[in-house]
């Protein structure tokens, strides 16, 4: 481990710690405290963009104007299906498209396809009700009301993606982009329980969701990503964060904290 330490002890003081110290890194990082510059010159850590560097030295930060954007749940109701009860087909690991051309070709292969699909599984959705045959959605999801969002499974998901032009009313854009994800697998849908929170950090808008209990946090993108954070570690879901995660984190980080003081005994005391 790098360590970082200052020593008063004139140039001659200095140059000695420095020829002490530079390269004893794991990593082979380049420490460097002369002159109160914090990076050696020839090696700078990964973790560190050259912004963030110039930001450390003079002070500048960026900063998010999160409060400027409304605090609603809008996204949470789902639009309602107004034709009738369904029963859409929902393979479990390959599309509604796939499976459907699937049925309707006769060959050797089309057969094997059939058989793969079958035994993976394929169950029953009914968007007149946001219901679904699966074990996920009995055990977890049939509680909350018909256009909650947090009724939604992944093939309930999958199955209003694919029959989105049929609704009549107009979509929430968050809305969309959180069935994508729970239809991508990225996302395994909205908390039962969940603080939310819109920030903005530079031209991107970010809905965040923090569930109290796990620490975890689902970040959606207005460009349609996804990202989970785990508070507790400190660290990216896969090591995939949005873009410039140190900035997103300057304002993450304070928020949630603010979050976890007011979250006792189970439930979350109002401010």
């Amino acid at each position: 481990m790098v360590r970082w330490r200052w020593r008063r002890r004139g140039w001659q003081g200095r140059q000695r710690y420095k020829e002490k110290w530079i390269g004893h890194s794991a990593h082979g990082i380049h420490v460097s405290h002369h002159f109160g510059f914090p990076f050696g010159r020839d090696t700078i850590p990964s973790m560190f963009s050259f912004p963030s560097v110039v930001a450390r030295i003079f002070g500048r930060r960026r900063t998010s104007d999160h409060s400027t954007l409304a605090q609603n749940t809008d996204w949470l109701q789902l639009p309602a299906w107004k034709h009738g009860a369904t029963d859409i087909q929902v393979p479990q690991y390959y599309g509604i498209a796939r499976y459907e051309q699937v049925l309707v070709t006769h060959d050797r292969s089309s057969a094997a396809t059939l058989r793969q699909i079958k035994m993976s599984g394929i169950y029953g959705v009914n968007l007149a009700e946001n219901s679904c045959t699966c074990r996920d959605w009995e055990r977890s999801r049939k509680g909350f009301p018909v256009d909650d969002l947090r009724r939604v499974c992944k093939h309930v998901a999958t199955a209003i993606n694919h029959r989105q032009a049929e609704f009549d009313e107009k979509w929430n854009s968050w809305t969309r982009s959180i069935l994508l994800a729970i239809e991508r697998e990225v996302s395994y849908g909205v908390f039962p329980e969940f603080t939310s929170s819109f920030f903005k950090n530079g031209a991107e808008r970010y809905l965040v969701l923090y569930d109290n209990v796990r620490g975890y946090v689902e970040m959606f993108s207005e460009s349609g990503g996804c990202f989970g954070y785990d508070s507790n570690r400190n660290r990216w879901a896969s090591g995939e964060g949005p873009n410039d995660p140190l900035a997103v984190k300057q304002f993450l980080r304070p928020w949630i904290e603010s979050l976890d003081a007011r979250f006792k005994n189970g439930k979350l005391e109002n401010s």
